[in-house]
């Protein structure tokens, strides 16, 4: 990114260099540095702002593919986090039901052993919230 960013940059820069050169020459000529005619001063003038444009055109393309690649790049982490979330849940909804199981056929091999942890349990919570 930090590539595309430099190269962007880098056509900026010749944009400006070609926009101050065709500047620097259309001074010149009209100052009597040179002999140009309108025509010639025209021409130039037409020149650069030919190249001006293809940078800038240039410098655009750049862009436009930095976005692209940052989008893709962006939507291909989205697509590698949701993976994660959906494999977490699996495994998490894996165990819950394991668990569930197990605390099933616990609770059907000691019914009254249940009842009293249950119980006990209840008790503690109730003591609990009222302490609170």
């Amino acid at each position: 990114m930090a590539h595309t960013k430099d190269q962007i940059h880098n056509g900026i820069d010749t944009a400006a260099d070609l926009a101050k050169n065709a500047a620097d020459r259309a001074a010149k000529a009209v100052s009597g540095g040179g002999v140009a005619t309108f025509d010639a001063i025209k021409d130039t003038a037409r020149s650069v702002a030919t190249q001006v444009a293809d940078t800038a055109t240039a410098v655009g393309e750049k862009a436009t593919n930095a976005a692209e690649s940052g989008y893709n790049a962006a939507k291909d982490a989205g697509h590698k986090v949701q993976e994660w979330a959906d494999d977490a849940y699996k495994v998490t909804a894996d165990n819950m039901t394991h668990f569930g199981e197990e605390a099933t056929a616990f609770v059907k091999k000691y019914p009254i052993h249940s009842l009293a942890i249950g119980f006990g349990v209840g008790f503690l919570l109730g003591r609990a919230a009222k302490a609170l």
